[in-house]
């Protein structure tokens, strides 16, 4: 009788599993079963991500969806800051190439006079999410996307480190435009000024997420923090977060 309840339960614990690795920020997820109820929920958590928002919309989610209440204590977050990519030589081009920041995906949620830009990267061989909110003015949502795709780089920075988006345009250029972005850089008592650019016809907001990858992709080895810190988050106070070197 217990093999037939396990494996019944088994199903079920996959499906829920699924669902929550769909959530913005979450890499893997791990649902631990007792009998036919949920016991524990463990997140791996993207780069950047906000623990406290993880939980609640760990919670949110299997409220709406399946009608469980969870408690906040029995789900634990794990989040992993990135580690700075080994030192290149001048020919090494392959490893070069492994420190660049990768485009995955660019979407726009539009709810009347409200719009989300959620992006998504590779770098280092890990996801970073970034988001971004105001409203669905023309100009305004390229400029979100911008500002999600600097959300996004966030882990990838020293905290002494900012990056704000500056100028965008789309200039008629040949037979077609191309968008151009401006991003400033700004540490204490400096600030660094960067353009990039990239064609912008077929799909201008992967336009704008491109062209600000082109202005930060060679200052991005430059910023990366030191050593990998790992923050486990302790589900009995949200607020708290504790920060132990891996």
């Amino acid at each position: 009788m217990q093999d037939e309840s396990t494996s019944a339960a088994r199903p079920e614990r996959e499906a829920i599993e699924q669902a929550l690795r769909q959530l913005v920020g979450v890499e893997a997820a791990r649902v631990c079963m007792d009998g036919g109820a949920i016991a524990e929920v463990h997140i791996a958590a993207s780069p950047g991500s906000r623990p406290k928002n993880i939980v609640r919309d760990v919670r949110s989610y299997l409220a709406a969806a399946l009608g469980i209440e969870l408690d906040h204590k029995k789900i634990s977050i794990a989040l992993l800051k990135p580690s700075v990519p080994a030192r290149a030589d001048a020919g090494d081009s392959g490893a070069a190439e492994r420190r660049r920041v990768r485009f995955q995906s660019v979407q726009m949620l539009i709810d009347g006079l409200h719009a989300e830009a959620l992006v998504r990267l590779a770098a280092d061989g890990r996801s970073l999410v970034g988001t971004a909110c105001g409203v669905p003015a023309k100009m305004e949502m390229e400029r979100l996307v911008v500002c999600a795709t600097l959300e996004a780089l966030r882990p990838l920075l020293p905290d002494d480190a900012r990056l704000i988006c500056g100028g965008l345009a789309r200039p008629a250029i040949g037979a077609g435009r191309a968008i151009l972005v401006e991003v400033r850089c700004v540490r204490p008592r400096s600030e660094q000024r960067l353009i990039g650019a990239c064609a912008a016809e077929a799909d201008p907001l992967r336009g704008a997420v491109l062209a600000t990858l082109d202005a930060l992709n060679r200052l991005l080895g430059l910023l990366a923090p030191l050593g990998w810190m790992e923050v486990r988050v302790d589900p009995e106070s949200a607020d708290r977060e504790e920060e132990t070197q891996a």
